[in-house]
């Protein structure tokens, strides 16, 4: 599926991304569950919102470059 495809884009792009609980299965089938950073926010916590946003200022998260699968 596409959200499957994107959440693998997202993050082999280095990209920032906010997730909820919910959103755990789409992560397991693209293959990134035992990947996931400080890039990778929760927005289930009250400060989850605020802190994606403060993160997204620095467009990349570059320290996961050398996991990322080619």
């Amino acid at each position: 599926p596409y959200t499957t495809l994107f959440r693998s884009d997202a993050f082999a792009h280095l990209k920032f991304m906010a997730y909820v609980d919910a959103a755990m299965p789409l992560f397991e089938k693209a293959g990134i569950v035992a990947d996931l950073d400080e890039g990778c926010i929760p927005l289930d916590a009250g400060e989850g919102a605020p802190a994606f946003i403060a993160a997204c200022r620095k467009l990349r998260r570059w320290e996961r470059e050398q996991i990322v699968k080619a």
